[in-house]
């Protein structure tokens, strides 16, 4: 129910949701497209095809495009147009390059051809060259999710409401904010560029894992918060966000998380404060920003607690 024609590569690609979003959107396409890599490879390749063709090639401020980057969402038409000047492209994503990455790992692994992932290898070094240039704002090591536009969308990662990212007291916390799962995300994708060195045959796979390594040590130096049990939601100006939330689980997920951090943390996410009979909490319950109707406060969204899911069982917490 969910394809859609694309006019730029003539073939089927995957839209967000209906009914208000049926289109292409990066973060979005691309978990349809991971989660059902087991079951169906062409659809994830022609989702990075669609995506690939589309992916960031100048730097322009009004639609957040830079090179390398991989788009938040497009309008297929023409007509459609998302800014002043008939941009029908908007690449304010931070998370969206690093999981085209994933994608293509998963997708690889699950049986896409030789071929396919040869083709798409330029795509994926352009991200990875996003991520080390553009995305990583301060030199820091991580990547920061901050508009480049007045138009944009304050908050970049998939909770991506003005009010989601809070502090521990309930304040709306300003960007430049470095995610917790996109720390992870960006984890993943090194992984898994060094995967795709082995499968290709190259040299540089080494290479990869050690710069996941390191950054994996990093996160943990500086988001783990023992008190708490989890991960902080992001770093901001220095500062650790100390809100016990979802994202932290994605931390399972791609298998971010140092081996005893998972034991404490799978107690968090199972916690009542985060847990109930229809899923994780975005926000955990006792938080003063806590709302059980909030976009991104504390209601449930299937795709976080499936990804948790997938993560407590990659570490054997699945039953």
């Amino acid at each position: 129910a969910l394809r859609i024609h694309d006019p730029v590569t003539g073939s089927d690609t995957i839209a967000a949701g209906a009914p208000w979003f049926m289109t292409l959107f990066g973060r979005d396409s691309l978990l349809t497209s991971i989660m059902a890599a087991p079951f169906d490879q062409s659809l994830g390749l022609q989702v990075l095809r669609s995506l690939a063709r589309r992916q960031g090639a100048v730097v322009d401020a009004l639609s957040e495009e830079e090179p390398g980057r991989i788009l938040h969402e497009t309008r297929m038409s023409a007509d459609v147009s998302l800014f002043e000047g008939h941009r029908t492209r908007y690449y304010g994503s931070t998370d969206s390059t690093p999981l085209f990455v994933v994608a293509l790992g998963e997708l690889v692994r699950a049986g896409l051809p030789l071929g396919a992932l040869e083709e798409l290898m330029p795509a994926v070094d352009r991200a990875l060259g996003w991520i080390e240039k553009y995305g990583d704002l301060d030199g820091d090591g991580y990547v920061e999710s901050v508009r480049r536009s007045e138009g944009g969308l304050v908050n970049q990662g998939w909770k991506d409401s003005w009010n989601a990212i809070v502090d521990h007291e309930g304040e709306v916390v300003d960007p430049p904010i470095a995610l917790i799962e996109v720390q992870a995300y960006v984890y993943a994708a090194l992984r898994t560029r060094g995967y795709l060195a082995r499968v290709l045959g190259e040299s540089s796979g080494a290479t990869f894992d050690a710069r996941a390594r390191r950054l994996r040590l990093a996160i943990d130096r500086d988001y783990w918060l023992p008190e708490l049990g989890t991960y902080a939601l992001g770093l901001a100006h220095g500062r650790a966000i100390r809100s016990s939330t979802s994202n932290a689980g994605h931390m399972l997920w791609t298998g971010a998380s140092l081996p005893e951090r998972v034991a404490p943390l799978a107690g968090t996410l199972m916690s009542r404060r985060l847990r109930t009979h229809w899923g994780l909490r975005t926000l955990a319950s006792d938080h003063p920003a806590y709302d059980p109707l909030g976009y991104h406060t504390g209601s449930i969204w299937p795709h976080d607690t499936a990804l948790v899911a997938w993560g407590l069982a990659r570490w054997g917490l699945g039953r």
